[in-house]
């Protein structure tokens, strides 16, 4: 419902990503602000189930909505006017900073300050990790939509069923958008979009760290989060070989790669859903059976190297 509304007033305000970048892969003029449809629906479903349910919300929730709220800006006013990698990461860390002060925070190593480094580099991470992917019509909604859903039944297992919630609203919330967003897309999420969810997942990911198995538990959100970590990965390391820094843009993503390689938006995209309701059900399956863990990792490190020699041989001088 919210996203047709935001497709008028981002026309109408000319809030529009305009390709005239050698970055940019889309040929038309194409409003962003669908980032803003996706929270708003967020919220309002939040706002009917905590009344509706009476349901008492943890202090740690508020914080991380305020945050979000935060970023939501950030992303706003980067979608209207470009900021630098560097206030961007700024004010990432000021909305990370409150999420640790209202009791959001990775015990790890039960040293206050190392705890709360891990945690701010954790959420700073995730956050451009999924906006990193956000280079295609429907990639980052889709992986964001299968990562939410992987976490959602995750949560119901660990009892966590406010969690379980706010998962399923964000997932429905995003599929909502991809009616629009799928290719060929008619609205972007945008900065606004593609950093509130990387910022959301990163903030509630943290509760699925298990203080007694901590390498366990990091290893399963490795799995759920596994495109955009290996997109942010094999990007940095083209671009420092290459002698170029990692935050400035390229066309060195895989998904364009894949494209590149011959197949069509559709395809890469599918492909890419498809590998992460994958890890996904490997997530879920090394939360069950524990000893699985192990093989699980050098198979997917084993898949890992390969794929991304593969991708890292296609030439993208012409593309």
């Amino acid at each position: 419902m919210f996203t047709p509304i935001a497709l008028v007033i981002a026309l109408k305000f000319n809030i529009v990503d305009i390709p005239n970048t050698e970055v940019k892969t889309h040929k038309k003029v194409t409003p962003y602000l669908g980032g803003g449809a996706i929270a708003l629906s967020l919220l309002v479903t939040l706002f009917i189930l905590t009344i509706t349910f009476n349901l008492n919300v943890d202090k740690k929730i508020y914080g991380i909505l305020v945050s979000c709220f935060i970023i939501i800006i950030l992303g706003l006013i980067d979608d209207v006017k470009n900021i630098t990698p560097f206030r961007k990461i700024s004010f990432q860390f000021l909305a990370a900073i409150i999420v640790v002060l209202s009791g959001t925070k990775i015990y790890l190593t039960n040293i206050e300050m190392i705890d709360v480094i891990l945690t701010i580099l954790w959420i700073i991470a995730l956050t451009n990790a999924l906006n990193l992917i956000d280079i295609m019509d429907g990639l980052a909604a889709g992986i964001a939509t299968i990562a939410s859903l992987s976490l959602s039944i995750l949560s119901l297992q660990m009892d966590e069923l406010f969690l379980c919630a706010v998962l399923l609203a964000l997932a429905g919330s995003c599929l909502g958008f991809l009616k629009y967003n799928f290719n060929p897309a008619q609205i972007f999420m945008g900065d606004t979009g593609s950093l509130f969810l990387g910022f959301l997942l990163a903030c509630i990911s943290i509760n699925f760290i298990d203080v007694g198995e901590v390498i366990q538990s990091t290893f399963i959100l490795f799995f759920v989060f596994g495109i955009p970590i290996f997109e942010t990965i094999f990007v940095s390391i083209l671009r420092i070989k290459s002698k170029r820094s990692p935050l400035i843009g390229s066309k060195d993503h895989f998904a364009l790669r894949m494209v590149n390689s011959g197949l069509t938006v559709k395809k890469t995209v599918l492909v890419t859903y498809s590998t992460g309701i994958l890890l996904g059900v490997v997530s879920i399956t090394s939360f069950n059976f524990k000893d699985l863990t192990p093989f699980f990792i050098i198979v997917i490190l084993i898949a890992v190297i390969i794929v991304a020699k593969k991708l890292g041989r296609i030439d993208m001088s012409n593309f």
